[in-house]
């Protein structure tokens, strides 16, 4: 993998940082309805960190919980996150953008 693919790849994991951050602001409360709160509070957990045993025990509940609140807020974590072949299609169409432009030269 070259220097440039590496750099590429890390400004996307960069956005979507940023994008997570942007997104699900917890400081800027626009409801005061405990269940939308707690929506948020999940999403944002989950979308920090993938693994649910963490998530479950930063957020103070049992596992069971956590999957009972997904169920009851209608969260699916494979929306959240990319499929596990995102990054490699990624690299893919990078090497491939940067063959044809070498072709182009």
């Amino acid at each position: 993998m070259s220097m440039q693919q590496i750099e590429t790849l890390l400004n996307l994991a960069l956005e979507k940082i940023r994008d997570i951050k942007k997104d699900d602001n917890i400081n800027e409360i626009e409801t005061f309805n405990l269940e939308e709160i707690e929506k948020k509070v999940i999403l944002k957990a989950l979308k920090l960190n993938s693994n649910k045993e963490i998530v479950a025990k930063q957020l103070g509940i049992s596992i069971s919980c956590l999957y009972r609140k997904m169920a009851k807020f209608n969260i699916d974590t494979k929306k959240l996150f990319p499929k596990p072949n995102y990054y490699k299609e990624l690299i893919k169409k990078i090497e491939l953008t940067e063959k044809m432009d070498n072709d182009n030269k």
